[in-house]
């Protein structure tokens, strides 16, 4: 009897360490290396698969070790996406989106030879400033096209993230963003040169967009 009482203590003792060890299971996250994240699970108390943490742990993995020279503009994580969206930032940039699932990247855009928004053919020397707005992303950048003056020295243009469609939005002297939805576009139209410099004159004004 006292064998029979003593092997039933082991055994309920065995359970209930098993029981807590379960309940104490966490996710984990791992890189192994530059090139391929290890597949890992964040589970809840239910045990069931929590792919928007999980998706949401692997971006911000990925998005420390982004290099210097790349800025992330956005990140993309739902049940449906697992994108992360980023930029260089040196001379005749490019803009790519990630997918934290297949591990493969897709340029949206860039390339010395230029890329198209809608129908229209631009060439970006830098992306001067940036912003996300909903699903959107709108860059201000130096026009790189040959010809482009000081009329037409600063390319605004927008990137649906969803879509990957390119928009140009406006052209102008110069544009910043105000506020959170606005954006101030210089515009500027040559009125004369001067006859003993050459200078010339240009009649200003500024355009408020509404994004």
């Amino acid at each position: 009897m006292l064998t029979v009482a003593a092997l039933c203590a082991v055994a309920l003792l065995l359970f209930f360490i098993q029981q807590g060890r379960r309940g104490e299971r966490l996710a984990t996250l791992a890189i192994e290396d530059s090139s391929s994240i290890v597949d890992s699970a964040i589970l809840m108390e239910d045990d069931k698969y929590d792919e928007e943490l999980y998706y949401l742990a692997v971006a911000e993995q990925y998005a420390s070790m982004i290099p210097a020279d790349k800025v992330i503009l956005a990140r993309l994580i739902d049940t449906v996406n697992h994108h992360i969206a980023y930029c260089e930032t040196g001379y005749r940039p490019s803009c790519y989106l990630f997918d934290l699932e297949t591990l493969t990247t897709e340029v949206i855009f860039g390339g010395d030879n230029g890329f198209y928004a809608d129908t229209k053919l631009l060439i970006v020397d830098s992306i001067r400033a940036w912003r996300l707005i909903d699903n959107n992303v709108y860059f201000v950048a130096t026009n790189g096209a040959p010809g482009s003056s000081y009329v037409d020295s600063t390319l605004v243009f927008s990137v649906d993230l969803q879509s990957r469609r390119l928009s140009p939005v406006d052209v102008g002297t110069d544009a910043y963003f105000r506020g959170e939805r606005q954006l101030l576009v210089g515009h500027a139209s040559l009125l004369y040169r001067s006859f003993f410099t050459g200078e010339a004159v240009y009649s200003e004004t500024v355009t408020t967009v509404n994004l």
